[in-house]
């Protein structure tokens, strides 16, 4: 549907206007100086579409100063929609071509209306954020693409705290020792000791009286010098003695004293040995959780993947309006280009071709500022209006009277060829 007829009186700046109009004409150029009604104009047709319209940029009161009402009507064709403003508020009314009103008149209206701004230019000059916000929300995507993101976010939280933790075991690895890692038992070692040490003293003692066995030989013998009398009994004695050195010989010639040396070292080193263990046992431990952080950071990597293959496969299976258009988390892109680094004329198609796909029933888009496209970038609006059967009402800033619908003091003013 499109604009067939308007009229409009005593809406903001507007005194009385009534437009007949080309709806097979793509551009609708509304022409005039600074507050001369332009916009008053062109508002007046979102008005009527929607009320809350009035109020965008911080207007309470669509009723030109001094009057008492507003009305404005649009003829789409198929239908006729009419609002009319007084100081209790609005009333709506919409018929269709055979002059029947509908009960609900706003639900009817509310059904044509598009899922952008009606001003497809306002959307390249929205921030980048704004951007994919609007067109996920225009898309019906928000809910399923906030839930991607927030999967998204999640995963890279947690694969930066794995990351850190890795980084954390890393610097602390040391290199691998298959040596044991079994704690030294002390005790036993003690016990050892305390056994080599009995044998030692043991020994010894032997030692001690064999030594004091030959001593006493000795003395013996010096006595046999000196006692005759005795020297058989002593002889006695002396071969007992004998007998028992020989004795005691053999036993001690067989005798291995234990490395005490040797065992007091060892013991000695159990505590440091223990730590050198211990510290393998850790680095073995440490091997283990770096090994698990390496296996959470891989993990991740793949719910980070599986979630980006989610997110391609929504916009690839989504409503959007243009092919190649996807998201970032700054906004929105054209072929993997943020549309804020895209040329102007293609920001003009893309920003009219969205609007255009996103208004598929009322097919009406208003351009603000168009004293601001140069006659390249109307000619590709208007092609595409022409192509998509769309009509679009530009405002240019212009007081020479011979372009478009010339407005003056809320007033038309002239008409040029081809806008009647």
């Amino acid at each position: 549907m499109k604009i067939n007829a308007l009229k409009a009186e005593n809406f903001k700046g507007l005194k009385i206007v009534e437009l007949s109009l080309d709806s097979d004409k793509p551009i609708v150029l509304v022409s005039g100086d600074n507050g001369a009604g332009k916009s008053s104009l062109i508002d007046s047709i979102w008005a009527v579409l929607d009320n809350s319209a009035v109020k965008a940029d911080g207007l309470v009161q669509p009723i030109r100063k001094g009057e008492k009402s507003a009305e404005v009507t649009i003829d789409l064709g198929e239908l006729k929609a009419t609002r009319r403003w007084t100081e209790k508020g609005s009333t709506l009314k919409v018929e269709n071509k055979d002059g029947m009103k509908f009960n609900s008149p706003q639900a009817v209206i509310d059904k044509l209306l598009g899922k952008i701004s009606f001003d497809p230019l306002e959307f390249v000059r929205l921030p980048g954020a704004k951007q994919r916000e609007t067109l996920l929300k225009s898309s019906g995507l928000s809910e399923k693409m906030e839930e991607i993101r927030v999967q998204k976010k999640t995963a890279y939280d947690n694969r930066t705290e794995a990351n850190r933790e890795l980084k954390k075991i890393e610097a602390i690895l040391k290199p691998k020792d298959e040596g044991e890692t079994e704690e030294i038992n002390v005790g036993q070692k003690l016990k050892e000791l305390n056994a080599a040490q009995a044998v030692a003293n043991s020994n010894n003692e032997k030692r001690k009286f064999i030594e004091n066995l030959r001593n006493k030989n000795q003395q013996l013998s010096d006595e046999i010098k000196k006692l005759e009398d005795t020297l058989e009994a002593l002889r006695c004695e002396k071969e007992i003695l004998i007998g028992q050195g020989k004795t005691l010989k053999a036993e001690i010639e067989g005798l291995q004293d234990p490395n005490l040396e040797e065992i007091e070292k060892e013991f000695s080193n159990v505590s440091a040995e223990n730590k050198i263990r211990a510290q393998r046992l850790e680095n073995i431990k440490n091997y283990e959780k770096f090994e698990a952080a390496k296996g959470k950071v891989a993990f991740l990597e793949v719910q980070i993947e599986e979630a980006d293959k989610k997110e391609k496969e929504l916009v690839q299976n989504s409503p959007l309006p243009i092919k190649g258009l996807s998201f970032s988390e700054a906004g929105v892109l054209l072929d993997g280009v943020p549309i804020e680094q895209l040329s102007q004329a293609e920001k003009i198609k893309v920003s009219c071709a969205m609007a255009m796909a996103l208004n598929p029933d009322l097919r009406i888009l208003r351009i603000a500022d168009g004293s601001l496209l140069g006659s390249k970038s109307l000619k590709i609006v208007a092609d595409l209006a022409k192509e998509k059967d769309y009509q679009v009402w530009i405002e240019i800033v212009d007081d020479s009277g011979k372009v478009g619908i010339f407005i003056e003091d809320g007033e038309v003013k002239s008409v040029s060829e081809g806008e009647k």
